[in-house]
C-alpha cells in the first residue's frame, strides 16, 4: 500500500521479509518480518530488538542497483537484493512476484 503525506511524499509500506546479514537465505531461521516503509529517499523498517522502533536502513541515493533473488524456503521466492555504493546489501523478500515489482518501483525511483 502507498500514501501521500506531507509535501507530497509518497509512502510505500508494507510488510517483508529482511535476510539477516551473514546468513543463508534457503535458511528459514536467517529470514525476519518487518514493516518496512520507502518515504522520501529513505528506506526504514520496524525494529523487535529496538523496542519497536522506526530504523533507518539506507538512503536509497547510495543504491547502485537492485536485483533478483530466489530462495527455496517457502514464501521467499519473490526476493530482491539491494547493492549499495559502498558494497553492501540488504535482502528482502515479498508474498508475490508482482508485489516485488511493486517493491522495485519504490526504491529503484524514490520520491
Amino acid at each position: 500500500p502507498s500514501r501521500r503525506r506531507g509535501k507530497g511524499r509518497t509512502i510505500h509500506h508494507g510488510w517483508l521479509w529482511k535476510l539477516n546479514a551473514g546468513s543463508d537465505g534457503n535458511d528459514p531461521k536467517g529470514w525476519r518480518e518487518r514493516l518496512c516503509s520507502v518515504e522520501g529517499t529513505v528506506l526504514s523498517y520496524v525494529s523487535e530488538k529496538e523496542e519497536g522502533k522506526i530504523v533507518r536502513i539506507c538512503d536509497l541515493r547510495n543504491c547502485s542497483n537492485a536485483s533478483d533473488a530466489t530462495y527455496t524456503v517457502p514464501g521467499r521466492s519473490s526476493a530482491f537484493t539491494l547493492h549499495f555504493l559502498d558494497g553492501s546489501s540488504i535482502t528482502f523478500a515479498c508474498k508475490t512476484s508482482a508485489e516485488r515489482e511493486k517493491w522495485y518501483a519504490k526504491v529503484a525511483t524514490p520520491a
